[in-house]
């Protein structure tokens, strides 16, 4: 069970260094769950990911994500495969 709690200890600590690094205490909780949805997916993810796994409405992940791009903290743009579809991406 130590060596659990240790390395609780060290993720808690490296969740905190991104936030920090992101400045990421100023954003929502929505805003942080939509960013953190594009952390865990690979580089790349669609509108319609973050949307089914944030749980949060389309509309709010639009607004979100603009607010996310003019912080310079994200980009979108149109996929190749589907012109309706936005694909985001962290600017890391």
């Amino acid at each position: 069970m130590p060596d659990f709690k240790k390395q609780l200890a060290t993720f808690v600590q490296m969740l905190r260094n991104i936030e920090d690094e992101f400045k990421l205490h100023s954003l929502t909780p929505n805003e942080q769950a939509v960013f953190y949805t594009i952390l865990k997916s690979n580089d790349i993810c669609n509108i319609s990911k973050i949307v089914d796994e944030s749980g949060l409405s389309r509309s709010t992940v639009y607004k979100i994500l603009r607010k996310l791009e003019d912080n310079n903290l994200i980009e979108a743009f149109q996929s190749e495969s589907d012109k309706r579809e936005s694909i985001v991406s962290l600017k890391v």
